[in-house]
């Protein structure tokens, strides 16, 4: 699907990034897909919700160490977007309500 993302950005007011924060595998892929979104052009003023999904999963990795593999601390610093981070679990409902508000104000 990422490969057809780039369909889908003229006029994009904001892009909510979700990444499973379980599957430690995706990491690495997730961070080079996020860098290669931000890059582009039409994206220069789009604000970014980036959902850590799946917060509630128990395994050995904690949520700090998964933002420092994302690099998430340097991307919100030099990102020319205004990026927000949400940590959220669909099964216990964790975050959902930030991501709501997140949604509205940029649509309002």
């Amino acid at each position: 699907m990422a490969a057809i993302w780039h369909m889908h950005y003229d006029g994009c007011v904001g892009i909510v990034y979700v990444i499973d924060a379980s599957n430690l595998q995706q990491i690495s892929c997730a961070c080079i897909l996020l860098l290669e979104i931000l890059k582009h052009e039409l994206l220069k003023s789009t604000k970014f919700a980036i959902v850590l999904n799946k917060t509630d999963v128990n395994n050995s990795v904690q949520i700090a160490e998964i933002k420092y593999l994302l690099r998430l601390e340097d991307i919100c610093l030099h990102a020319e977007q205004d990026i927000t981070v949400i940590e959220t679990s669909c099964l216990t409902g964790k975050g959902i309500k930030d991501l709501k508000e997140w949604l509205l104000r940029i649509c309002s």
